[in-house]
């Protein structure tokens, strides 16, 4: 492996393990936050759920951001991360954005899940 390929990988996989940590971190900062409600009692803010649709929305938004990425992605070939070489296009050609999408949205949903039965274990 080219010493560039395995710098952006370590890079990649400790970027990807601070913001985890930092999204658990400021997930349970929310639930500490205090407000006044109608009757003028000050309370948790302990809606685990909104939290989950905040995510599920940073999500959805982050897909105009790749479906960019891999319009220019598939103008040019890159580099394959795990041994720098070029990548091999299958018989039938490249995965198209949409299959790919529904590739990693099986995966998304049970990420989207296990975050708000999280949040549901730190408050209950």
């Amino acid at each position: 492996m080219a010493p560039a390929t395995r710098l952006y990988t370590m890079c990649a996989v400790l970027g990807l393990m601070t913001c985890g940590s930092l999204n658990t971190i400021m997930l349970k900062i929310s639930f500490t936050v205090q407000g006044t409600n109608m009757e003028g009692e000050v309370e948790y803010f302990k809606k685990p759920w909104f939290v989950t649709f905040i995510m599920f929305l940073s999500m959805t938004v982050s897909l105009l951001f790749d479906r960019d990425l891999w319009r220019s992605q598939t103008s040019k070939l890159a580099a394959n991360l795990i041994d720098g070489s070029p990548p091999q296009q299958a018989a039938g050609g490249m995965m198209s954005w949409r299959k790919k999408v529904l590739w990693v949205g099986v995966p998304s949903v049970f990420d989207i899940l296990a975050t708000g039965l999280g949040s549901m274990g730190f408050l209950y």
